[in-house]
């Protein structure tokens, strides 16, 4: 089974966050590292649950899962055929928080 994949707007906000601190540095792996990650996010149409609950899936009560890309974590849910990527955090950062999940505010 195929699962449709949706980026929401904090995603990209937290993608294009992420693209320009690299840019600073360096706009070739900037642009590399996006293209990368947006592939990455892709890869979730195929098997979903092969990656493992987020850390905070417990504390915010949905079933997050997370997907390792570096030291960023593409953080999803998963409903019928859909997945959804609510957002993309370096490991680092603080957790997700229910109420960047929609319907959980």
């Amino acid at each position: 089974m195929e699962f449709r994949v949706d980026v929401t707007q904090q995603a990209f906000d937290d993608i294009d966050g992420i693209f320009t601190y690299i840019a600073d540095r360096s706009p070739q792996n900037a642009v590399r590292w996006r293209d990368q990650i947006l592939e990455k996010m892709q890869t979730l149409s195929y098997h979903p649950y092969r990656h493992g609950l987020a850390p905070e899936a417990q504390r915010v009560g949905v079933e997050v899962h997370q997907k390792m890309f570096g030291v960023y974590r593409i953080l999803y849910t998963v409903a019928d055929d859909l997945v959804t990527i609510h957002g993309v955090r370096h490991g680092s950062r603080r957790p997700l928080r229910s109420d960047e999940l929609p319907g959980q505010e």
